[in-house]
């Protein structure tokens, strides 16, 4: 088991380079880091701005990035037919699935941690919550990943999709003063990074937020159950749909 996931884990690593998403988030990642540090030196862009952007990286550039990410995992393969070789390979179609998921969870995370480290470094941003950050961006990660790369599984027209239920179902739901709230990734990401933001509506619910733990279980149990239903559905797909 140790074997074949390795196996899957480096021969995966080794096509991530050459993809589209990566260059894609490597491009938007240094220009604004450049935009940051130009503003930043200059001052002409207010500091409230600059925190905005650096909040905008864990609330809104995981889910977004995680759609695009999502596509390497299986979806990429299935498009341009290069699944054969590790189909037709002794590990499982549901260990390819599921470590390619987590992979791909992992690389998000690195890019996006990264990423929030630099902009602290540019803005001198006290680093007293960045446990917490980095810890929200990467139980954040891996579950975006996992839902958008059950529906790029689904539907080859996962990114739109994924997107469509981020916007509309997902960030709404997360800012609402009720319960129904947790039952968003979003809004379990934003409590464990500390940027609460819930609309404000002529109630007064006095609604408490979720404990920590809370959301921490909340998080990995929603990537379980994605990843468990993209590994039951990759398997039990026919061969010839795959490559």
């Amino acid at each position: 088991m140790v074997n074949a996931v390795s196996m899957t884990f480096w021969s995966y690593l080794g096509q991530m380079a050459s993809a589209r998403a990566v260059k894609i988030f490597i491009l938007a990642a240094c220009l604004l880091i450049l935009a940051i540090y130009l503003g930043y030196s200059s001052g002409i862009v207010p500091r409230s701005v600059l925190d905005t952007l650096h909040r905008s990286v864990i609330v809104f550039g995981v889910p977004l990035f995680a759609t695009l990410f999502s596509e390497m995992a299986l979806r990429d393969g299935i498009t341009h037919r290069t699944l054969l070789y590790p189909l037709l390979g002794p590990v499982s179609r549901s260990t390819i699935a599921s470590v390619r998921t987590v992979a791909t969870g992992l690389f998000l995370f690195f890019g996006c941690a990264t990423l929030i480290i630099i902009i602290r470094l540019i803005c001198r941003v006290p680093w007293a919550s960045l446990p917490l950050e980095l810890a929200a961006v990467l139980l954040g990660s891996f579950t975006y990943v996992a839902l958008s790369g059950l529906i790029h599984l689904i539907t080859g027209k996962g990114l739109i999709t994924s997107l469509a239920i981020i916007a509309i179902f997902d960030q709404p739901i997360g800012r609402l003063p009720f319960a129904i709230r947790n039952i968003a990734p979003s809004y379990h990401l934003r409590n464990l990074s500390d940027l609460h933001e819930i609309w404000d509506l002529p109630l007064n619910l006095g609604l408490s937020h979720t404990p920590l733990l809370g959301s921490i279980a909340f998080l990995i149990l929603f990537t379980a159950v994605m990843i468990g239903i993209t590994a039951f559905i990759f398997s039990r797909k026919n061969l010839g749909s795959l490559c």
